[in-house]
Formats: C-alpha cells, sequence, structure tokens
C-alpha cells in the first residue's frame, strides 16, 4: 500500500514537471531573449533602429534613445527620456532569429543574435 502511495505521487510530480515543461510560449518569454540579443526595428521609410534591453528595466537604443521598458498585458511598453512612449503588442515564444510584423504590417521587427554595438 505504502509503496502504491509512493509511487502515485512520484507520478504526480513527474506529470506535474512534464506538464510545466509543455506549457505554452508567452510574451515574456519573447522579452526574456531580447537580453543577450538585439531587436532590430525597420520602419517603412527604411529607418532601422536597434534596441537592447535590460533585465532590470532599461533599454538604450541608436541614435541615443534611452529610457525604461514594462511588459502590460503582452505589449512592450517604452517609456522613453526623449520622445513619445508607446507600446506595441509581442507575440509570444519567439527568440534570436525570428521576426514579426506589427499589426498594420507597416513595421518589420527582428531579434537578430548577440549584441551589436550600434544600440
Amino acid at each position: 500500500m505504502l509503496r502504491s502511495i509512493l509511487l502515485a505521487s512520484a507520478f504526480g510530480l513527474t506529470a506535474t514537471a512534464a506538464a510545466d515543461a509543455r506549457a505554452e510560449p508567452t510574451a515574456a518569454s519573447t522579452v526574456e531573449s531580447f537580453f543577450e540579443n538585439t531587436l532590430q526595428v525597420t520602419y517603412p521609410d527604411g529607418r532601422v533602429v536597434r534596441y537592447h534591453f535590460e533585465p532590470d528595466g532599461a533599454f538604450t537604443a541608436t541614435g541615443g534613445e534611452a529610457g525604461t521598458w514594462t511588459l502590460e498585458g503582452g505589449e512592450l511598453c517604452l517609456d522613453r527620456t526623449l520622445g513619445e512612449d508607446s507600446c506595441a503588442p509581442v507575440p509570444p515564444g519567439k527568440a534570436a532569429g525570428d521576426s514579426w510584423t506589427s499589426p498594420d504590417g507597416a513595421v518589420r521587427i527582428d531579434i537578430v543574435a548577440g549584441r551589436d554595438s550600434q544600440a
């Protein structure tokens, strides 16, 4: 009887661990991939801005742009020291080498592997 209880307990822990491993990707997992990489944003006019995000909530970008970031309801919000603040949706489960476009299709976002010196 005790052996059955122990096996059932062990199986329950294993099943829980397996379920956790299969958890759905989130916007937070995408943002975490920014920390060791460069987020490259290409605007319709051809302008490219490269961002570096830090786990402490700070960011820097080309052109001297800087500020803080937060993730709110699946949107990455930038509080810029200069210029307009903004929020944009972040798709779940993206990593270095992945890209997506803004909801209107006008802006392309790429997660470029590594940190370049231009942000």
